[in-house]
C-alpha cells in the first residue's frame, strides 16, 4: 500500500484488492466509504467488485 501512496493507485494506497477481497488500510465505516467513493471516482470499482447475475 505504501508504494501506491505516491503513484495515486488504489485510492492513494488506502486499499488493496484482489479477487474477492478488498482490504482497507484504516478501520471504520468512514474509511471504507472514502475508499469505495475513491474507487468509483477513479473508475476502478468494476475492477474490484464483480456483479453477480440475477438468479431469475
Amino acid at each position: 500500500m505504501r508504494s501506491w501512496e505516491a503513484s495515486g493507485e488504489a485510492v492513494s494506497g488506502q486499499c488493496f484488492f484482489c479477487a474477492d477481497e478488498l482490504i482497507v488500510r484504516n478501520p471504520g465505516i468512514g474509511s471504507m466509504v472514502r475508499v469505495i467513493a475513491g474507487l468509483v471516482a477513479s473508475g476502478e470499482l468494476d475492477g474490484v467488485f464483480r456483479r453477480i447475475a440475477d438468479p431469475e
